[in-house]
């Protein structure tokens, strides 16, 4: 069943399209258009991943209702809905599934560049060398934001 308010929002366009094991992956602006790296689509993830279906499904599952599910967002493309993440937890989930055999290192490298494709692209008013500082800037605000909630957890 289709939620009436996700059905009726426009169409969101990729910021870049990026092949990953011969199947296209689309990466998205920031949803709340703020500085930072672009969101990408689960659901080509997913279908980029060599793994069983049903290993997909159940990542699926449990990413609409986990503690990450605030940040899986749905939106309508030209192709139809599908399910968009930030960048901190698509690189989660390949590192999961890479260190536990299920893919090989090159499917994150080749997201890694899709990510970066997908940054440049979203700020191509940037110079390179302001592109490059703002990523260092990201990932130290990442970082910091880690160690705070480490630090609550203690």
């Amino acid at each position: 069943m289709k939620n009436d308010s996700i059905s009726r929002k426009p169409f969101s366009i990729p910021a870049h399209t990026h092949q990953v094991c011969e199947k296209p992956v689309r990466y998205f602006a920031p949803v709340n258009g703020s500085l930072d790296f672009p969101f990408v689509s689960l659901d080509d993830v997913l279908n980029a991943m060599p793994i069983p279906n049903d290993q997909k499904r159940i990542v699926a599952e449990k990413l609409s209702i986990g503690e990450y599910a605030d940040a899986v967002r749905v939106i309508n493309t030209n192709g139809g809905q599908t399910a968009i993440v930030p960048h901190y937890i698509c690189n989660g989930l390949i590192h999961a599934f890479t260190e536990n055999g299920l893919i090989s290192p090159r499917f994150g490298a080749q997201i890694t560049m899709g990510s970066y494709s997908a940054f440049k692209s979203i700020n191509k008013g940037m110079s390179a060398q302001d592109r490059v500082s703002a990523m260092f800037s990201i990932v130290k605000q990442d970082r910091d934001d880690d160690m705070a909630i480490e630090g609550d957890a203690a």
